[in-house]
């Protein structure tokens, strides 16, 4: 990450005033949350009934601001189907098919896209009524040790610069003990190194 967008995260969650404009909407403008609820293993957001389940949580739940990971949908399909109205945001000028997709209500939050990669995307974010901004990163870790490698430098040098509130959540593809798997291929010592030593960073 190059010094000057990490002056920028820097200034930025550390300024009480700092104004954020409202993204506009593209076909590359959408946000990232983590609930996986409706989403399911198999299909993700293609099947209608998983749409519905979507919306029907987002309303339940009053959510205003949500990332979704392997939507599976196309990204000029995404505000149609399920967040018609939002402003919205994905990863889709880096990676050929929708790893994150990130929306939102522009009347409750106003957000900034400051960095993408193919494994994360932070923005600048502050409630419409509240005049202190903070970052947020929604994370989808790509599955090999090596390939992850990438997004643990990013984030350490995120954790080494940024002064003020963060939230970094999503999926990491990455546990910090062996017993938190179940199933699937045997864990790597790797993985868990790469991990326990990013939030020790943070923990700084």
């Amino acid at each position: 990450m190059e010094t000057d967008l990490l002056q920028i995260l820097v200034k930025a969650s550390s300024t009480e005033t700092q104004v954020v404009p409202p993204l506009e909407q593209t076909e590359h403008n959408v946000p990232a949350a983590t609930r996986e609820e409706g989403q399911g293993q198999e299909g993700g957001l293609i099947v209608p009934n998983k749409q519905e389940d979507v919306k029907n949580f987002l309303h339940k739940h009053g959510v205003k601001l949500v990332a979704l990971l392997k939507t599976k949908v196309k990204k000029e399909n995404i505000a149609s189907r399920v967040f018609a109205g939002w402003q919205w945001h994905t990863d889709a000028e880096i990676v050929p098919k929708v790893r994150v997709c990130v929306p939102w209500q522009e009347a409750t939050f106003q957000v900034h896209v400051v960095h993408v990669t193919d494994q994360l995307i932070c923005y600048i974010t502050k409630l419409a009524d509240y005049t202190k901004a903070f970052l947020i990163t929604f994370v989808h870790g790509l599955n090999t040790v090596a390939r992850r490698l990438p997004l643990w430098e990013d984030l350490m040098r995120m954790a080494q610069n940024i002064q003020g509130p963060w939230c970094v959540i999503g999926d990491f593809n990455a546990v910090l003990h062996p017993g938190e798997r179940i199933g699937g291929e045997d864990i790597q010592y790797g993985e868990v190194v790469d991990f326990s030593n990013y939030l020790e960073q943070c923990d700084r």
